[in-house]
């Protein structure tokens, strides 16, 4: 006697309807933590977990995570999901959507897809197995403050393109957030430049372990910030993490694993020659008699002499290219001068000067130069010379 089969019992499943504008931006912010080549096929994913009112899309390289809140279309309307699709095809799909559009996504469980539709657009996805999709978000953070989201950009964007890109010397490979003398500091160096901001110690700051940001967490904090714009956010450090929260998107990373050079040695205290000049003009003038250099090194001479309007003159020798010379009006104090820099390293701080005029300070010919923005007490810039 045949035995009837028992229907199979349909998993309940997951539903959600969003609206493709913010729905865009949390995929494209998140996104940013992912790596586009991967060896482990789940990084490669991005984890969807929706409520009855919101959802929330999450990304990570194992070093960093991004997690995004954004508010579903019809509050109370949606149903539990928690799923992982492939990042770089929902971010293809969302890009090609109407912004202004709404979207449906269903998760059907027994085929482990989930479908999405917005308007007479269908598309079906394969997911991923959820319970493997790895979180770096668990501990707690010994310090926690705020800052003005501003302020912390502004931290970031005076200092890091000072940070090595040299593997080997993996230590100087990001911004190395600190307390110092009662202020909160922030230092990037790559041996051959260095660059400080100093400022307000935040309440909850005090004692807190001197870190280093990686740089990849730096380009993508930046971008996260500029897209999720709230004036506040809140930081949370540990000796081996840290987490920033804005709005409704938490980013967390982890720290460089190694010991920041003592930095505030190779910066000059004595140097007593004085040169104000437009940085603008400066950086005009290195330009254009780097043009004749060799190679890399972009060695351009400056030759200091007191008196006159023109007190600066910029020379490049090249067997090769040829001859440049320019003079370039300032204003020196002190005795006669020759050093040489790196065009590129020397233009690169130039940029970060915003007063007008800038002022440079020199001790001799062999020693580090002090680079100061006279209108933003905040940040110090120090080149080391190099032989022309």
């Amino acid at each position: 006697m045949a035995t009837k089969a028992k229907d199979k019992v349909a998993a309940p499943a997951g539903h959600a309807r969003v609206d493709v504008k913010p729905l865009r931006g949390a995929v494209k912010a998140v996104g940013g933590v992912i790596e586009k080549r991967n060896t482990v096929p789940i990084l490669a994913g991005l984890l969807m977990r929706s409520g009855p009112s919101t959802m929330t899309l999450t990304g990570t390289d194992l070093d960093m995570e991004i997690s995004y809140q954004i508010d579903l279309a019809e509050a109370g309307q949606g149903k539990a999901m928690r799923v992982v699709a492939g990042s770089a095809v929902l971010d293809k799909i969302m890009a090609k959507l109407p912004a202004d559009a709404l979207m449906t996504m269903e998760e059907d469980t027994d085929a482990r897809q989930i479908k999405v539709s917005c308007g007479r657009s269908r598309f079906t996805l394969p997911l991923m197995d959820a319970d493997e999709f790895p979180e770096i978000t668990q501990g707690g953070f010994d310090h926690q403050f705020e800052m003005m989201s501003a302020e912390f950009q502004a931290m970031m964007n005076a200092v890091r393109f000072a940070m090595s890109t040299e593997e080997t010397r993996y230590y100087l490979m990001g911004i190395y957030l600190h307390v110092a003398d009662g202020k909160l500091a922030a230092a990037a160096t790559d041996g051959h430049r260095l660059a400080r901001w100093v400022g307000e110690l935040p309440d909850g700051a005090e004692g807190m372990p001197g870190v280093i940001i990686p740089r990849k967490a730096v380009a993508v904090l930046d971008s996260l910030l500029d897209a999720v714009e709230q004036p506040k956010i809140e930081i949370g450090v540990s000796a081996t993490r840290m987490r920033v929260d804005v709005g409704g998107v938490s980013f967390t990373t982890k720290m460089v694993d190694g010991q920041f050079p003592d930095y505030t040695r190779v910066i000059p205290v004595a140097n007593d020659k004085s040169l104000w000049m437009d940085p603008k003009a400066l950086i005009e003038a290195v330009d254009r008699v780097a043009t004749v250099a060799d190679g890399k090194t972009k060695a351009v001479k400056f030759t200091l002499s007191d008196g006159g309007d023109c007190p600066l003159t910029l020379s490049c020798r090249s067997l090769e290219n040829g001859n440049a010379e320019e003079e370039v009006e300032g204003q020196y104090d002190g005795d006669a001068l020759e050093i040489g820099f790196n065009a590129a390293y020397l233009t690169d701080v130039l940029r970060h000067l915003t007063a007008e005029p800038a002022l440079i300070k020199f001790s001799d010919g062999a020693g580090p130069v002090l680079l100061v923005d006279a209108e933003d007490a905040r940040r110090t810039y120090v080149v080391m010379p190099m032989r022309v």
